[in-house]
């Protein structure tokens, strides 16, 4: 399992606003594969917001934050990617569902 938590924000905005997320997934993977929690778009306050995401199901992920604050401020979209990889297991060792 991949799993990514981000921190959103933090020392730029001391105000609040909405996020969003668009996350481009692997060919073949929905949304039934992958966790981004709690939610892909919410409200934030003091500005910093916390989300996890987490598959099972390697490939190349990318992610792309938006962000309008309660002042009207609209971030530059920020894009991070990143490769899931499976997990090699020791002889013995059973691999977690």
């Amino acid at each position: 399992t991949a799993k990514m938590t981000v921190t959103l924000m933090v020392g730029v905005n001391p105000v609040g606003g909405s996020m969003w997320v668009d996350i481009e997934a692997p060919e073949g993977v929905t949304e039934k594969d992958y966790q981004f929690l709690p939610s892909k778009a919410d409200h934030f306050s003091g500005g910093k917001i916390t989300r996890t995401f987490s598959t099972s199901k390697p490939g190349v992920y990318t992610f792309t934050f938006n962000a309008l604050t309660y002042g009207g401020y609209e971030m530059t979209p920020v894009k991070v990617t990143i490769n899931a990889v499976a997990a090699e297991t020791e002889n013995g060792e059973e691999e977690m569902p």
